[in-house]
């Protein structure tokens, strides 16, 4: 496994080959073509990050932006037909509802050397993220990601079949053997066998890649490719070089070792996601044992031994002790708890002024930890070292878990993303959910925390009438977490119509973004002990 020279200092991801072999693939780093002057490189809002694009690898041309199909929003996740005359590719970023973005999946033409058409394809599916496609090899099933409330929790993987007048029918679910109460993506075909990344599957750690393949019908139980694939980050988009041609068997290379695939896939194990490619390779044939009289003494065996270290770290913002600033970094908490159990150990350790605990691990144990501290929610983590295989050229392994914890910022207002309202409605919509599902398990891990929740309008409507609505909003997100388990008596509901907004301009000179940013939930702190 190797880093590819193609990656940068920022995210690259999703590699996929065009018809000549040349490798295409999504990257949000800086685009010197493209930079406003006045305003600098554009930002995404969400990622605080530029826009992600397509870029093309070709001897001819060398790296290049592939801007048939680029955009002003996000573009990744790339897929090609059977004769490269058509492509599905994924876009984020389009609003189809006033102040909410969602990714769709895009289609295009070939026409001449040039990509046309444009369209986005018809999936039934509004108010949730359609992303990744990939298609069959005979291209009439088109298998996407999405996170429909109708899957089995977070992301799952879904399939289309193209109907006789080429458009495509209703979508289905892959089925309980592929997905997961975790996320399953980036689901990429070749031949019979499906490539995905999940981490609801058992894994290492992060998105872990797997693979499958049908029997009569149905998806077996998928594969995990292990480790030097897998890592204990995120790992995912595999595919193989289709140029690739196996090493023959002949009688004279039957002693060498033999390359039976080449591909490609992305890792974010050095820090952002970065593509890599692989080989995977055979072990040269054995030589005819020799006949000797047994050794005195017998060869000693591979001691082999596995180290874990755990690191504890917080997020570090872009304006100080202000948690909706952006994330510019992160550094370690010197002094935190580290509780660990495993199968037939435990232990609470503080950790040490890097933050860290490091310690011998044993092989095909699980081991979850609770990272803590005074000042910090607390946080769970978990390490499975079943998935790793030896290296006996390597006996001595250090693996790397990091544990991300939140501060607490007690009577201060944390926005909750992904928290709307239909209009004039108070009811938690399904794609809410998933946030206050999460808002849930922090509080279910933090006992002696209380939080109110805070609902605020824009400046438009009847004073009156926007503190009533947002009060019923505050109080619906309450009731919500209290049917999943949380007391009532550590919840608060609180609405403050359009008394505190978060843009300060003139009502009648307000932007749609600007009232978008009003129109929010948030929840602070009241006591943490």
């Amino acid at each position: 496994v190797e880093k590819m020279p193609i990656n940068s200092s920022a995210n690259d991801f999703s590699p996929v080959q065009d018809q000549q072999g040349n490798l295409l693939f999504a990257s949000d780093r800086t685009r010197p073509d493209v930079i406003d002057p006045k305003k600098g490189d554009p930002i995404y809002g969400w990622t605080g990050k530029v826009f992600s694009d397509f870029y093309s690898q070709t001897k001819a041309d060398g790296l290049q932006p592939f801007d048939d199909l680029n955009s002003d929003y996000n573009e990744g996740t790339l897929c090609y037909n059977k004769d490269f005359s058509e492509v599905f590719f994924t876009r984020c970023g389009t609003a189809t509802r006033e102040g909410i973005d969602y990714c769709k999946i895009m289609h295009a033409k070939a026409e001449g050397d040039r990509w046309t058409k444009i369209t986005e394809v018809k999936t039934g599916i509004e108010g949730y993220n359609v992303q990744h496609p990939c298609l069959t090899g005979d291209g009439a099933r088109l298998y996407f990601s999405s996170n429909i409330p109708e899957g089995s929790g977070g992301y799952d993987i879904f399939y289309m079949d193209k109907k006789p007048d080429g458009s495509w029918g209703e979508w289905h679910n892959a089925g309980r053997s592929i997905n997961t109460q975790g996320n399953e993506l980036f689901p990429v075909f070749d031949a019979d066998t499906l490539y995905f990344a999940s981490d609801g599957q058992t894994g290492m750690g992060g998105l872990d890649i797997f693979s499958s393949f049908q029997t009569n019908q149905k998806w077996q139980s998928p594969k995990n490719l292990k480790a030097p694939i897998n890592s204990s980050e995120d790992d995912f988009g595999l595919i193989l070089d289709r140029n690739f041609t196996p090493t023959k068997s002949d009688a004279k290379n039957e002693d060498k070792i033999k390359t039976l695939k080449r591909g490609f896939f992305t890792s974010s194990r050095s820090g952002n996601d970065d593509i890599y490619s692989f080989e995977k390779r055979t072990l040269p044939k054995p030589p005819v044992p020799v006949v000797v009289p047994p050794p005195k003494e017998t060869v000693p065996t591979v001691a082999y031994q596995q180290i874990l270290e755990v690191t504890v770290v917080k997020k570090k913002f872009a304006i100080a002790d202000n948690p909706n600033s952006k994330v510019v970094g992160y550094e370690p908490i010197s002094a935190a708890s580290l509780k660990m159990e495993s199968d037939d150990s435990t232990f609470t350790q503080v950790v040490n002024d890097k933050g860290q605990v490091v310690f011998t691990i044993k092989e095909n144990s699980t081991y979850d930890f609770l990272g803590a501290k005074t000042g910090f929610f607390n946080k769970n983590a978990s390490f499975n070292t079943g998935l790793v295989e030896k290296n006996p050229k390597q006996p001595i392994t250090t693996h790397k878990l990091t544990i991300i914890l939140e501060q607490i910022f007690e009577n201060q207002e944390i926005v909750l993303d992904n928290i709307y309202y239909d209009y004039d409605k108070a009811d938690i919509r399904a794609d809410a959910q998933p946030t206050l599902n999460e808002l849930a398990e922090v509080l279910r891990r933090n006992p002696a925390v209380n939080i109110q929740l805070s609902s605020h309008t824009d400046c438009r409507g009847r004073d009156t009438y926007n503190l009533n609505l947002s009060q019923l909003r505050a109080q619906a997100a309450v009731n919500y977490l209290i049917t999943h388990g949380i007391a009532g008596q550590r919840l608060t509901a609180k609405g403050y119509g359009e008394t505190s907004p978060a843009a300060s301009c003139e009502c009648a000179k307000c932007s749609e973004a600007e009232h978008q940013m009003n129109r929010r939930t948030t929840f602070k702190v009241l006591k943490a002990e």
